[in-house]
Formats: C-alpha cells, structure tokens, sequence
C-alpha cells in the first residue's frame, strides 16, 4: 500500500515495519512527523504533540477532540459553519487568491466583492462605501491568512 502526502507536503523519510509507517512530511521550513498504523492493534487513537511554542493548544485542541468522540450524541452539525459562513468564507479565500495573484483593491472590489456594478471613477471611487466595504474584506481576509483559521477549528 503507498503512502501519500498532501499535495502541498514532501515525503523526506519513509520507515516502513510490519505494522506501521514512520513518515516525515516537509514544506519549506516545516516538518512533521507521522506514524500511520497500517494494521490497528489498539482500539485507542495515539496522537504525537510537537514540544514547541504551540504545545498548550494543542493539547487542548486533542482534549477538545477526544471529548468529542467520547459523546457519540453531540451534535455535530452545529461545529460545522453555516451556510452563510462558508459563503463568506469561500468570498475570502477568493480574496486572498486574489491578493496573492497580485490584484489591486480595485479588482477585488469589481470581481469578486460587487461583480455587478459599474467601476466608477478614480474621484469616486475614493470616497466609496465599496472601496471601504472591499478593504474591510481584504483586512478580514489577511487576518483569516495569519492567524483567524486557528478561530475556526478552535470553535466547539
């Protein structure tokens, strides 16, 4: 059976025994390091922290998790973003595509955030609510970007 990374991850090291895989996963600076049981001897999940600045949440994030799976009737749906949420958040990974390909606030704003209106002039456009409307969704989108998908998965 082959191993896989995520399309985004390298394989830099791979230890295959009879049960188990020891993998070691890179992307630029970032390594991880895995172990992926290929035949389950233990009904229990083993989960390997990293011991770096992150190590309190992540631990709570395994804690949180592990309470989870020990309420079989909790409600799962409502961990899941609504359909509002993934809207908005689909519009700011479109932004921050957009950002990264290097479009202007402009672009932004007549594309992705008001496709059907006209481009109004540069005087205009200066003194409009969608410039301020795009610019808060680009500030929204570049938060998200560094530091706002941690408030994501630590919901529930």
């Amino acid at each position: 059976m082959a191993l896989l990374a995520p399309c985004s991850f390298a394989i830099l090291a791979q230890h295959r025994l009879r049960d188990r895989a020891y993998l070691v996963l890179g992307r630029e600076a970032h390594r991880v390091r895995l172990c992926v049981r290929l035949v389950p001897t233990r009904t229990e999940a083993s989960i390997i922290l990293v011991h770096d600045g992150h190590l309190a949440r992540r631990a709570r994030a395994v804690a949180a998790y592990a309470q989870l799976g020990q309420r079989p009737h909790a409600d799962l749906a409502s961990l899941l973003p609504g359909t509002y949420q993934r809207a908005t958040l689909g519009r700011l990974v479109q932004i921050a595509d957009a950002l990264s390909s290097g479009a202007t606030s402009r672009d932004i704003a007549y594309s992705i955030v008001f496709p059907r209106h006209q481009p109004l002039s540069g005087a205009a456009w200066k003194g409009s609510s969608e410039r301020r409307h795009s610019w808060r969704l680009i500030q929204k989108a570049r938060w998200y970007l560094q530091h706002g998908y941690r408030h994501l998965l630590s919901r529930g």
